[in-house]
């Protein structure tokens, strides 16, 4: 008895500092403070009167005297005894209680306390119980619940990591380059299609806004040829309107968008329904967790690492159809999809993705594109609009916007005639963009030259209202002596669009002859000087002076993000899809020349011979566009050329084949 009276001294001496120094103290913390040093006293107590108790060796008579006064006092001694072991076991349940009060605080913070457990927190806190008891009762409930979290976090971080492997089999690397590429819309314009038809003081058109919120299947946007279709489009997926609109539609519901910008003079990729399969199931899987889960039919699992090597067009639209109509009802999808008229080849597969999309349960689709038979024949009977019929006040605050600052510059004293000269020209584009952005940049060019608002009233009267007579002014404009290398380059950007192979500045100077010869030799010293991101520009300028307007450069990171300079991420273009076909159309006994044809497939296998060998381990390992040049006509046209023995370019030997072959 003595030995446990001391030992339940120093505990509840230990306990009573420990309670002493919590800051702030609870009601219930001063409470088992209190009860700590009744247990202290107590113990205290029972020892100094077990101590007045004990035996004295050799002194017979007190030895007796103190044994009778214990047998007189054990009753007391009992009950004190007794007492102190019920506020033992009062202190032992209060700090049980505190230990998985608190425990069950911060575990149902986290929103994951199994039921089971809960439990035995509450019947430790009523004090039903000994920490032995229940640990002894609920161990197994325990264990079980944190089984079962840690069986729970694997699954995730499977299911995480299946999801990656899909994607990246979904992956290709220009998989955003058309979206980044379409124009920005201009300050102030394209609003009009979220406001109310009504409101915006133009003619009457389907609500684009009620389809959002209310409507189903499809929304037709179609338009001229350079008339903002693409660029509407983009205004869309990216103005927050759009996503609020569309959850009204499904206010209770998880919501998916998912957009694709057709590009026909792009890759492969870019201009057919595989891409645009690919795409939509990269950003859906994106959003949704479990979209493996859901699309898969067991038997083909979609969550295997050798996607890349398989997918086809049929499993792309199978794993699409089974996500559509296996998704939960809680979850909606909505696709944007622009250019429906560039898709290379496929209509007929492409118009029957549409209608998965239109028909699917709680999913519809948003497609924009020219006005062809096809597509109104399909789209005949959804909500559409033509955008040439809209945008005459888009075009307004455009023109105004980029002429004004020229006129008060250049014409101060004719400013009262620039609203009627703004006029004049939004009349005469007829509803695209793409005329008056020429147009404007002619006239903002003459002011700065000294030409007097007669004079360009004049030229706004003589230039052709259709794309295809300011294609043709344009082609006037060339000087003959830039003629030969303005076909040179119109034909290797041709080729290029032909071959799904993207045309990059860098790759144009490596084809030209003293750059190829270093590339011939292996020799990358040049490209390596200071001064060559200078030439590069100087390149630039030139290439666009001699192709007249029809050509331009972009920025493009592509494998270069990040490093390198700007020089080698500028990709060579038309300005337009409809400039390509004009030309083709202008030049088309030259462009079937098989001499022309030729020489341009050269052109092109020295571009992608010649990065190649800068950047080898960029592109052999790389899914990047230009690698179907190993098995395109270009290719052939290389082959061919070494082994038939033909000389039209003596520069391509034997020693350069076999480097390329090497470096591929």
């Amino acid at each position: 008895m003595s030995e446990m009276a001391d030992e339940l001294g120093h505990a509840y001496s230990r306990l009573d500092t420990t309670l002493t120094q919590i800051t702030p103290a609870s009601k219930e913390d001063d409470e088992t403070m209190a009860l700590s040093k009744k247990c202290s006293a107590m113990a205290n107590e029972l020892q100094r009167e077990v101590e007045k108790l004990s035996m004295v060796k050799g002194r017979h008579r007190q030895a007796v005297l103190k044994s009778g006064l214990a047998l007189l006092k054990m009753p007391k001694l009992k009950e004190k005894e007794a007492k102190l072991e019920k506020y033992k076991q009062i202190l032992d349940t209060r700090l049980l209680v505190r230990l998985d009060s608190n425990l069950l605080k911060q575990l149902c913070d986290l929103g994951s306390l199994d039921r089971r457990v809960q439990d035995l927190a509450a019947q430790s806190e009523r004090g039903l119980k000994t920490t032995d008891q229940l640990l002894a009762d609920h161990g197994h409930q325990v264990m079980g619940h944190f089984d079962r979290r840690l069986d729970d976090q694997q699954r995730r971080q499977h299911v995480a990591e299946r999801r990656d492997t899909f994607m990246k089999s979904l992956f290709f690397p220009d998989i955003e380059a058309r979206h980044e590429q379409v124009a920005d819309a201009f300050h102030g314009t394209c609003r009009w299609l979220l406001e109310p038809p009504e409101a915006a003081g133009r003619q009457k058109w389907p609500d684009f806004r009620d389809w959002l919120k209310n409507g189903t299947g499809a929304y037709w946007i179609s338009g001229k040829p350079g008339s903002g279709k693409s660029t509407l489009m983009k205004y869309i997926v990216h103005e927050p309107q759009t996503k609020q609109q569309l959850s009204d539609w499904a206010p209770d519901s998880r919501l998916i968008i998912a957009s694709f910008f057709f590009w026909n003079l792009g890759t492969r990729l870019q201009n057919s329904a595989a891409g645009l399969l690919r795409t939509l199931l990269y950003q859906i899987a994106a959003q949704c967790e479990d979209m493996i889960e859901i699309s898969s039919d067991h038997s083909d699992d979609p969550g295997t690492p050798d996607l890349l090597r398989t997918w086809t067009d049929q499993r792309l639209f199978s794993t699409l159809k089974r996500y559509l109509y296996q998704k939960p009802t809680a979850v909606v999808f909505c696709a944007f999809i622009d250019g429906l008229d560039e898709i290379a080849e496929g209509q007929d597969q492409l118009l029957e993705i549409i209608r998965l999309l239109s028909e699917s349960p709680g999913c519809k689709v948003c497609v924009s594109s020219r006005p062809e038979q096809p597509f109104r024949d399909e789209f005949r009977k959804f909500p559409q609009l033509r955008v040439q019929d809209l945008n005459k006040e888009d075009l307004t605050e455009m023109a105004t916007q980029k002429l004004k600052p020229c006129f008060e510059k250049n014409m101060p004293n004719e400013c009262d005639h620039f609203i009627w000269f703004v006029m004049n020209i939004v009349r005469k584009a007829e509803g695209v963009f793409l005329w008056l952005n020429l147009m404007t940049k002619d006239r903002v060019r003459g002011a700065h030259n000294g030409d007097t608002i007669e004079e360009l009233s004049r030229r706004l009267e003589r230039t052709p209202a259709t794309l295809n007579g300011l294609y043709r002014q344009m082609l006037g404009r060339l000087d003959p002596e830039y003629l030969n290398d303005a076909l040179r380059y119109f034909m290797i950007l041709t080729a290029g669009s032909e071959l799904n192979i993207r045309v990059r500045l860098l790759g144009l100077m490596c084809a030209e002859d003293r750059s190829w010869e270093y590339v011939k030799n292996a020799d990358r010293a040049p490209f390596c000087e200071p001064s060559f991101d200078g030439i590069c520009r100087t390149y630039q300028k030139r290439l666009i002076a001699r192709c007249a307007g029809f050509i331009e450069t972009s920025d493009d990171q592509g494998p270069f993000e990040g490093s390198g300079p700007r020089s080698y991420r500028q990709t060579v273009d038309f300005i337009h899809r409809t400039a390509g076909e004009f030309l083709k159309i202008e030049y088309e006994d030259s462009f079937h020349k098989s001499f022309s044809e030729l020489f341009s497939g050269i052109q092109l296998a020295r571009s992608c011979i010649g990065l190649i060998f800068l950047f080898p381990k960029i592109w052999k390992y790389g899914d990047h566009s230009f690698t179907p040049v190993i098995d395109s006509r270009a290719n052939h046209y290389f082959r061919g050329m070494i082994h038939n023995g033909r000389s039209l370019d003596p520069d391509i030997d034997e020693r350069a084949y076999h480097h390329f072959r090497d470096l591929i």
